[in-house]
C-alpha cells in the first residue's frame, strides 16, 4: 500500500470511529459507552480501536475537537477581506454558524449530556475560534468602543445566542410550537448584536399629549394669582 493510500485509510477509519462514538455517546452517555461498544458500532475489532485512541477519554477529546466550530468557520473568517466592515462580517458569519450548528446537532446533544462532567474540555477547544472573532471585532470597532465593550465577552454572547436558540428550536423541538424561519432568526441575532456593539440605540418614542394638563401647569389664557 502506498503511503498516500495508507494515510487516507487511517483518516477514513478515524472518522468512522468518531462518528460511531458520537452517535453512541449522544444517545446513551459517555459513562454507559465502552470502547468495545464503539468498536462494534464502527465495524472494527476491539483491539483496533486502541491503535487510534489510547483511552476513552482521548476519544472524547477527539470528538470535542471534531465538533468545534473552528474547523469550518475559522477558514472562512481567515479569508475575509481586510476592508470588510463589521456589519458585513457579522451578517455573513452568523448564518454560516447556524448552518454549521445544523451539522453539529449530535455534537450539541453530546455536550448537553456531558457538559457537567466534561464541559471544560469542550470550552478549551472553542477558545481559538472565539479569540479569532474577538480580535477581529476589536479591530473593527476601534479602541474607544473596545475599551467599553470586552470583545471576547461580546463574541461569546453572540455564539451562545446562536447555540441557545438552535438547541431550543432544533433539539428541544421549539420549531413545532413556534416555527421561526432560519433567515429571520439569524438576521435578528445579527442585528441585535450589531446594535449593541455599535452603540446605536432606538430613538425614544415621542410622548403622547393626552390633553390633560399636568399638575401645576397653567391652562391657556389662565393667569397665576399673585400672593400679596
Amino acid at each position: 500500500m502506498q503511503p498516500e493510500e495508507r494515510r487516507e485509510l487511517v483518516s477514513n477509519r478515524r472518522a468512522q470511529i468518531l462518528q460511531a462514538a458520537l452517535s453512541l455517546i449522544a444517545r446513551q452517555g459517555f459513562a454507559a459507552t465502552s470502547m468495545e461498544d464503539v468498536a462494534r458500532a464502527a465495524g472494527i475489532g476491539k483491539g483496533t480501536i486502541y491503535l487510534y485512541f489510547s483511552t476513552k477519554e482521548a476519544l472524547l477529546e477527539a470528538l470535542f475537537d471534531a465538533q468545534s466550530l473552528f474547523s469550518e468557520i475559522g477558514p472562512l473568517i481567515a479569508h475575509l477581506r481586510p476592508d470588510t466592515t463589521l456589519d458585513a462580517m457579522v451578517r455573513s458569519i452568523v448564518p454560516q454558524i447556524w448552518e454549521v450548528l445544523g451539522r453539529r446537532r449530535e455534537g450539541l446533544i453530546l455536550l448537553l449530556r456531558e457538559g457537567t462532567d466534561h464541559g471544560a474540555k469542550f470550552i478549551e477547544r472553542t477558545l481559538p475560534f472565539n479569540e479569532m472573532l474577538a480580535k477581529m471585532l476589536a479591530e473593527k470597532v476601534g479602541p474607544a468602543r473596545a475599551a467599553r465593550v470586552d470583545s471576547f465577552v461580546a463574541v461569546r454572547a453572540l455564539v451562545l445566542m446562536l447555540i441557545g436558540l438552535f438547541v431550543e428550536q432544533e433539539i428541544f423541538q421549539g420549531k413545532r410550537v413556534r416555527p421561526v424561519d432560519a433567515k429571520v432568526l439569524t438576521t435578528s441575532i445579527a442585528e441585535l448584536f450589531l446594535q449593541g456593539v455599535n452603540g446605536t440605540a432606538a430613538p425614544k418614542p415621542e410622548r403622547k399629549r393626552t390633553g390633560v394638563p399636568r399638575k401645576g401647569a397653567l391652562l391657556p389664557n389662565a393667569k397665576r394669582k399673585r400672593t400679596p
